[in-house]
């Protein structure tokens, strides 16, 4: 079974979603608030596995992605985000210095766009 981030979902997480896209506007995209996952798996009743394929369909919602860049780049990226990361950032692997740098410069137009 597949997993989306649906609107019905979007809409019950409004205020953990918030939050995280505050802080990481106050915090310049460093990370997300510690409780995130926890709050987030508990709001919508789902686990880790599932909460992938929600993280991954996140990355199309304008407002929220950079909730769903900054979770799915936190350490090692895992073999589930390697590929639409790669889309994402227009790069061939998610372990090499193309990789950091084209993360570099999505926080860098992060903080440019909301720095006004």
């Amino acid at each position: 079974m597949s997993w989306h981030f649906t609107e019905c979902r979007k809409k019950k997480a409004i205020p953990i979603l918030d939050d995280a896209l505050s802080m990481l506007h106050k915090n310049g995209g460093s990370c997300l608030p510690p409780s995130f996952e926890k709050d987030i798996r508990e709001c919508w009743h789902l686990g880790y596995q599932e909460l992938k394929g929600i993280m991954i369909d996140m990355m199309d919602d304008s407002k929220y992605q950079p909730v769903a860049v900054k979770y799915m780049t936190k350490g090692a990226v895992v073999s589930e985000f390697q590929r639409p990361l790669k889309k994402f950032l227009l790069i061939s692997n998610c372990h090499d210095e193309l990789y950091e740098n084209a993360l570099k410069q999505y926080w860098n137009f992060f903080n440019a766009v909301n720095s006004n």
